[in-house]
């Protein structure tokens, strides 16, 4: 019989996200073993009474008491194989979105929730999901990588070119790292936080920000309401604006015709079948004057109970623990 686990936290800097993930995803799955894996990489089993206990999950480190399971990513995943576990994954950023996870899964033949390695490591670099979604027909803003360490003479040329700019982490999630280049001022704030990770650069596109998720629903691949993301003045859709609703209102569902709903769910599919997505996805665009424009895609969204595949979820008439439950179908069918 396949044990059901939910694993989260992680190394990346969504450990926080990652926690609010595992209460929500717990509080649906009642009978499911609680595995934390700490920064240390020792995996420390967690009962529900714990989880459920830790509050202001976003902002407070969570610290469980139990003695580790396994002190390594090896050993918790061979104890995985040896026992027929089935991992959910509510993790989010390095280590886990990016494939990384995935890929050691897959060798062992564990199944897992969410994306495969090559779509989570395609769907984490901003730039090759970029070129992936284009080639599906996804508009896509012009962008340029800055390499880590590199001079600031080509930054300063696409400033120059196109005026104001958004740079942002290749990768990386929860909008960590944004910086807005105004003006030749901005490109030294840029030059630090680039000395050592690749940013990539694009034109600020003013108009309204979206984000459109994608599950799997009743065994068909379904686009869900788009929300809208609606920022106070001056304000970047950053990790306070995201998860602890400084400055940001989430519209779910956005209230825009049905023309462009549709339209944006089709985008949000063409980005999730470009890249080779499993299960389900969070893709981010913008509507801008000249129509939509992919910004991102997310493979293993936040499904904490303030995350926005959960609000589509419910706009939609979903219960979360019918989405869960196909996950899981879809993980158990993961190698045929």
């Amino acid at each position: 019989m396949t044990e059901i686990t939910i694993l989260f936290g992680g190394h990346g800097a969504e450990r926080l996200v990652s926690v609010a993930s595992a209460q929500n995803l717990a509080s649906h799955a009642p009978d499911a073993d609680l595995w934390f894996w700490q920064s240390d990489d020792h995996f420390i089993p967690v009962s529900h009474a714990e989880l459920a206990a830790h509050r202001s999950a976003f902002e407070i480190a969570f610290e469980p008491t139990s003695k580790p399971l396994a002190r390594s990513i090896d050993e918790a995943l061979e104890r995985a194989q040896a026992d027929s576990r089935l991992l959910v994954l509510g993790l989010h950023g390095v280590g886990a979105e990016d494939g990384a996870l995935a890929l050691d899964c897959e060798r062992r033949l564990i199944p897992f929730t969410g994306s495969g390695s090559a779509a989570g490591a395609s769907g984490f670099d901003k730039q090759q999901s970029k070129l992936l979604a284009a080639a599906r027909g996804v508009p896509v803003a012009p962008s340029l990588l800055i390499c880590a360490g590199a001079d600031g003479s080509a930054a300063a040329g696409f400033l120059q070119l196109h005026g104001p700019l958004v740079g942002k982490p290749v990768a990386s999630g929860s909008s960590h790292g944004l910086i807005a280049i105004r003006d030749p001022s901005g490109l030294d704030l840029l030059s630090a936080a680039s000395a050592e990770c690749d940013y990539m650069l694009e034109p600020f596109v003013s108009g309204r920000e979206f984000t459109v998720g994608v599950s799997q629903i009743d065994g068909v691949l379904r686009g869900l309401p788009p929300v809208e993301i609606v920022l106070d003045p001056d304000v970047q859709f950053d990790y306070s604006a995201k998860y602890l609703g400084r400055g940001c209102q989430e519209i779910c569902p956005a209230d825009i015709p049905d023309a462009l709903s549709g339209q944006l769910q089709s985008l949000a599919l063409a980005a999730h079948a470009a890249i080779g997505a499993y299960g389900y996805s969070r893709t981010d665009l913008i509507v801008g004057p000249d129509g939509p424009v992919f910004l991102e895609i997310n493979t293993l969204p936040g499904l904490s109970k303030a995350s926005l595949i959960p609000q589509a979820l419910a706009a939609a008439g979903v219960p979360f623990s019918d989405f869960l439950s196909e996950q899981i179908e879809l993980a158990r069918r993961r190698y045929g």
